[in-house]
């Protein structure tokens, strides 16, 4: 899913080129920002896919997820 995400991301910075880079005039420049954000849409929802999928695969408990990393592996790390 992280590969498709990074694919989808060029390939809708290509097509927003393709489209709109050959009649470039100051109303595609106000409204590039949407149009752009329109064609990365794809790209954000796979990789919003994929981060769920893997934070699915931790299951942290919510209580655990607010203690950083380094100081629950300093404590296995100590405690055993």
């Amino acid at each position: 899913m992280l590969i498709s995400a990074i694919i989808l991301s060029l390939l809708g910075a290509a097509a927003f080129v393709f489209l709109f880079a050959r009649d470039f005039n100051i109303y595609w420049l106000i409204l590039s920002p949407v149009i752009f954000s329109i064609y990365q849409f794809p790209a954000v929802l796979m990789f919003w896919l994929h981060k769920r999928k893997k934070n699915r695969a931790r299951s942290v408990h919510p209580v655990q997820a607010l203690i950083p990393r380094e100081m629950e592996e300093n404590r296995l790390a100590k405690h055993g």
